[in-house]
């Protein structure tokens, strides 16, 4: 990339450049920008294992809110450099979850052979997590408990179905026995069980 300037906020490139010359920079830009975030996760954690709480000050030097900067430096230690594969930053980020690295390792190569976008390996990851229940699916179950207030008394209904209470307050809105803000909540009751 010689002949080229790199600015604050431009990149100024030579005059008369072929296709393939642009093209070669922009590829090069392209690696940069995926291995920032490996770059600056490798730094943080250079700096908290050497300089200890001292490290913190220079956290300031980057644009990036506290959270961002943690979950950089969080998966460059969840991947020592010798285990970063081509695949992106946030591939990798999408599978440092997985505690068991051969199996973390084993979805890594998946997703390469098999293109996965960063989502898609989200979703696998997501699969992996998800609870064992011997086969069987998983219903989940949600109470509602709901308080109506109207101008001639208050009723006090608990249903599974959320569909009912709305229908009823619409009825009542209607008949313009509903006034104001009426309806509270009470308590949401929440449960799953194998079938």
């Amino acid at each position: 990339m010689t002949d080229i300037i790199f600015d604050d906020s431009r990149l100024n490139l030579p005059s008369r450049l072929t296709f393939d010359e642009w093209m070669g920079h922009g590829e090069t830009l392209s690696a940069m920008q995926n291995s920032i975030p490996w770059y600056i996760g490798d730094w943080i954690n250079y700096g908290e294992a050497s300089y200890g709480e001292t490290y913190s000050q220079g956290l300031a030097l980057w644009n990036h809110g506290y959270q961002t900067l943690s979950n950089m430096a969080w998966v460059a230690r969840q991947y020592p450099p010798e285990t970063r594969t081509s695949l992106s930053w946030t591939h990798h980020r999408c599978a440092a979850s997985i505690q068991n690295t051969e199996e973390r390792t084993a979805l890594l190569e998946k997703a390469k052979e098999e293109e996965w976008t960063s989502r898609q390996l989200q979703i696998e990851v997501a699969k992996l997590k998800e609870p064992d229940t011997g086969g069987l699916e998983s219903v989940v179950w949600v109470k509602y408990t709901l308080e109506i207030e109207t101008n001639k008394r208050s009723i006090r209904r608990t249903s599974n179905n959320i569909n009912q209470f709305l229908i009823q307050i619409n009825e009542l809105a209607k008949e313009k026995i509903l006034d104001g803000p009426a309806v509270k909540l009470i308590e949401t009751t929440c449960g799953g069980k194998p079938f």
